[in-house]
């Protein structure tokens, strides 16, 4: 029979109350096992030794996985399968979360925050070569791609333009439509690596081989600039296909115009965009997009959505790849403070290549200081 087993806080945790009070007040009781302040600190500090600041959120979430570990042994013990290898391996994956989250050096983590912020403030537009390296490639392998890639960058070193090796060589499926040139982007919108070569190059410098989890790359700096910030629109779109024919170009770009006659009589651009946008991601959001900056939209789009400068300003019909679009602007919006936008950049590393160094700083400095 399954056992209920109840939990009781003695007090609310704050960060610095936790290690101040009496250590052999009872923090936790789950079930009939009790949990003083000098057990929690004990665990607490012994897998966070690399941690600098304790703060209310970090304790508040710890707490929180330190409670399922216990109720996860107590009610073990309760069933009689605390000794078995499912429930140990079990135990062994909380016991994991516990430290995980920790386990970053807060020296690294803060230089790759103060990094990607002062980056966010610059786009860059970089051009490259992508020479594909397999997954299964031999070393032997790797090196004649690193040197196929070094010669291809000689041809450029030498006076060939940029974009006609990019097309006679580069490994990149878009390179037939862009020449290699990728447009602006900013900082977590390439792999790390790439973004780290790219960042560090002067403007007209060609970089030597940048290996990423693709391959090889030879990455050329056209130009860099303040960054725009982020636009919010809404967009009326109306299709065209590759292979349409002149006639049916004209019908789409017609079909547009008079939709466009409409929103300059003040009709509600929201219901125009549910009834008529072929865009059907956004239509039934009254042609609402999510919000972004370079790079994240077709040139064409990100030009004419970026020249709207007032909230309720409505562009002309522009063409795109995808057919016509009519772009109102919600909203737009600079890059925050380095404190506002820490959050956020937070999330942006967890999820990124750069991640991981603040994890193997930190195994690095316990395997010296043991």
């Amino acid at each position: 029979m399954k056992r209920v087993f109840f939990i009781s806080l003695v007090t609310l945790i704050s960060a610095f109350s936790v290690f101040s009070q009496n250590s052999n007040e009872t923090l936790i009781t789950v079930g009939n096992e009790t949990v003083t302040r000098n057990e929690f600190e004990r665990f607490y500090l012994k897998n966070n030794q690399m941690v600098s600041d304790v703060d209310k959120k970090s304790l508040d979430e710890y707490l929180d996985l330190f409670i399922i570990y216990k109720l996860k042994v107590a009610e073990a013990k309760a069933n009689g399968i605390d000794k078995t290898r499912e429930f140990q391996t079990e135990l062994d994956s909380y016991r994991k979360q516990l430290i995980q989250p920790y386990m970053v050096d807060t020296e690294t983590e803060e230089r790759l925050i103060n990094e990607a912020y002062e980056r966010l403030k610059y786009e860059i537009n970089a051009s490259h070569i992508l020479i594909l390296v397999p997954k299964d490639a031999t070393p032997e392998d790797t090196l004649m791609l690193y040197n196929k890639t070094l010669q291809i960058r000689d041809r450029i070193i030498d006076g060939e333009p940029f974009e006609t090796v990019a097309r006679a060589t580069s490994d990149d499926a878009s390179v037939n439509r862009n020449g290699g040139n990728l447009g602006y982007f900013t900082a977590f919108q390439m792999v790390y690596p790439f973004e780290e070569a790219a960042y560090n190059l002067e403007i007209g410098n060609v970089s030597m081989p940048v290996k990423t989890s693709y391959g090889y790359h030879i990455i050329q700096l056209n130009d860099k600039r303040p960054t725009i910030g982020q636009v919010k629109t809404a967009h009326i779109m109306i299709m065209t296909q590759k292979d349409a024919s002149e006639e049916q170009r004209a019908e789409a770009k017609a079909k547009t115009d008079s939709i466009y006659n409409l929103v300059l009589q003040n009709e509600d651009f929201a219901e125009l965009a549910k009834k008529y946008s072929q865009d059907p991601g956004s239509a039934r959001n009254g042609g609402e997009l999510p919000w972004f900056g370079s790079g994240r939209m077709v040139p064409e789009f990100e030009t004419a959505a970026f020249k709207l400068t007032s909230p309720g300003e409505i562009s002309q019909p522009i063409q795109s790849q995808f057919g016509w679009h009519i772009i109102k602007l919600i909203d737009r919006k600079t890059i925050g403070s380095l404190n506002e936008m820490i959050p956020e950049i937070k999330t942006k590393l967890a999820r990124d290549e750069r991640g991981k160094l603040g994890k193997e700083v930190f195994v690095e400095k316990i395997k010296d200081r043991y």
